[in-house]
């Protein structure tokens, strides 16, 4: 996760990139493949 500005996608996004994609789309974040 590089671009989202939600805090807790990017605090997740440190657990790996499974994680960021996950997370980042549950919060609208962005969908990475």
């Amino acid at each position: 996760d590089v671009i989202s500005g939600n805090m807790a996608g990017e605090i997740i996004a440190f657990s790996g990139v499974n994680g960021a994609t996950i997370w980042d789309f549950f919060f609208g974040a962005e969908v990475r493949i």
